[in-house]
């Protein structure tokens, strides 16, 4: 999901934006619904992967119940599909507040950076055309006499 909040980073921001915390660019973000969006997509549908979520991870599901999210839920897989929403919406939170600490809190610059513009070579002074026919005339012409007998 980290890999996902990033590319939502440089979709979101034109990189003259300022946060003064993690919570800012997380509100930001998630204006328009877009960071709950990533969250809901990463749900498990399948009843056998929700269930080996269960497994290692039903404090978050308790957690839901808590804060409400479950009331009137009565199905057990809906339950730890609430709880997996309590789990992903911690980690993106915390995904947010780490990617505000690797730029410094500072505007965030989403461009990719510039490449080093590389030296362009010396030129190399063109040799000389070989016409073998004259019919040339003004700037051509003189072009042709310089080239042809400045040598």
């Amino acid at each position: 999901m980290k890999d996902d909040i990033r590319d939502l980073i440089k979709e979101k921001l034109e990189g003259d934006e300022n946060f003064s915390d993690a919570w800012e660019l997380y509100e930001h973000l998630d204006y328009d619904g877009s960071v709950h969006e990533l969250i809901d997509s990463s749900i498990d549908i399948y009843y056998y992967s929700i269930r080996q979520w269960a497994v290692d991870n039903w404090e978050f599901v308790e957690e839901a119940i808590e804060e409400g999210l479950c009331e009137g839920v009565t199905d057990y897989h809906k339950l730890i599909q609430a709880g997996q929403y309590v789990s992903l919406n911690r980690d993106a939170n915390e995904y947010i507040e780490e990617l505000y600490a690797e730029l410094d809190g500072v505007a965030f610059n989403t461009s990719e950076p510039d490449e080093p513009e590389e030296e362009e070579p010396k030129a190399q002074p063109e040799a000389p055309q070989k016409f073998t026919e004259v019919l040339l005339e003004g700037a051509e012409r003189d072009a042709y006499i310089k080239a042809r007998f400045n040598q």
